[in-house]
């Protein structure tokens, strides 16, 4: 396997992990203020993901961040 994509396959299952365990916290639906800074860290880490892929010109949906939005908790 080429570094490339090591990289990019490495990138997918870490953002899958992330938006995965997001979801469960979501799921929980506690609403204490551990849960609200654990939903407001992985929140922050999405974000900043998108950022730096914005930055280097990458296309979100190349490592399966395309669909953050849907992750987002319904109020």
């Amino acid at each position: 396997m080429k570094t490339e994509e090591k990289f990019q396959h490495y990138l997918r299952d870490l953002v899958y992990i992330i938006k995965e365990e997001r979801a469960i916290l979501l799921a929980d639906n506690k609403n204490d203020d551990f849960h609200k800074g654990l939903e407001f860290g992985y929140s922050n880490i999405i974000e900043l993901i998108k950022s730096q892929a914005a930055a280097f010109q990458i296309e979100t949906s190349d490592f399966g961040l395309e669909d953050f939005e849907n992750y987002t908790k319904k109020d």
